[in-house]
């Protein structure tokens, strides 16, 4: 699992480094980060966004309910924490509700109590990420013959699909990193995706972007489109590698278009790249027993040429994965 980011800011520094001492036994957990500036904490959220932040209320430059704000009208996905003194409890209660701040305690706060509150933060936010995708609109997007990917504004990975994992994990052209984030092979990839993914979250169109993402092998580049979600804070990213070959089910296609086992499991190898030649070698028959077996798919599907074939097929329900 993804270690949970975590930002405490408190401009007391003898107090985040006493926190920073009681939970060092969750740095396998967390990636923590302490700063005693507020403005300095608001810069490191925009260079990458954390998943809850912990904030001491009256602080200098920045109220922690100034920083509340920032942090979640830039990342609503973000859960803040706030710790307050016991004068400022009544002001805190009243203003934390507008600014919709998942919990408040007062000082002196427990360490235990605290990273309970922060366990909490991050189990709320992960559900509320998963609730972006119904169980049957996931179960679709799994069977789904291209790779699929959701994110965040931020290329932060809320979802993948099967064949969205298998090239990801390749790690050619596209990879996601330890904070979750979705890059490309070079820095110069990275910030175009980025960039795209951005652009299609303001459109208040519904256009979709594409991009070409190279390779360290040098294999043909990766195909990746950029569409927006309804809920306007995620995007789908439909990616495809030229290379992989099409996984068309022979049982699918012999339903589909009433042939028998022999030609179905022809048309499949055609389909997913074969010759003829490799089709009859793959099925254990001669080249002239395929060429038997073409002929009577070609008379079943009302198609007189390979291509036409193929191209049927293709477009078919024989790609949707099992």
């Amino acid at each position: 699992m993804t270690k949970g980011r975590i930002l405490f800011v408190d401009d007391e520094p003898l107090l985040l480094e006493a926190l920073k001492r009681s939970l060092r036994d969750r740095c396998d957990e967390w990636e923590m980060q302490f700063e005693t500036d507020p403005v300095d904490a608001i810069e490191d959220f925009a260079a990458s966004p954390f998943d809850v932040v912990i904030s001491d209320f009256s602080m200098p430059k920045i109220s922690g309910l100034e920083l509340a704000k920032t942090v979640i009208d830039r990342h609503p996905e973000t859960r803040v924490i706030m710790l307050t003194g016991n004068a400022d409890l009544g002001v805190a209660i009243s203003a934390i509700n507008d600014v919709e701040v998942f919990r408040f305690y007062t000082k002196p706060c427990t360490v235990k109590e605290l990273a309970a509150a922060i366990e909490a933060a991050l189990d709320d936010a992960r559900r509320a990420s998963t609730s972006t995708l119904s169980q049957a609109g996931e179960a679709t997007l799994n069977r789904v013959p291209v790779g699929v990917i959701v994110a965040k504004p931020s290329a932060k990975v809320v979802f993948m699909n099967p064949l969205g994992a298998e090239i990801v994990s390749k790690r050619d052209g596209l990879f996601v990193g330890p904070d979750n984030i979705l890059r490309g092979q070079r820095t110069q990839d990275s910030e175009r995706l980025g960039g795209l993914i951005r652009e299609v979250i303001e459109d208040s169109g519904r256009s979709s972007r594409g991009l070409a993402l190279e390779r360290s092998s040098m294999l043909r580049p990766l195909s990746v489109l950029v569409s927006r979600l309804d809920e306007g804070d995620r995007v789908l990213l439909f990616v495809t590698d030229p290379e992989m070959r099409p996984e068309v089910a022979p049982d699918v296609v012999r339903r589909l278009f009433g042939l028998t086992e022999s030609e179905s499991r022809l048309v499949s190898a055609i389909a997913s790249g074969d010759s003829i030649d490799e089709a009859a070698e793959s099925m254990g028959v001669t080249v002239s027993t395929a060429r038997t077996y073409l002929k009577q798919v070609f008379a079943k599907t009302g198609t007189s040429r390979q291509g036409d074939l193929v191209r049927i097929v293709l477009t078919s329900p024989a790609l949707v994965r099992e």
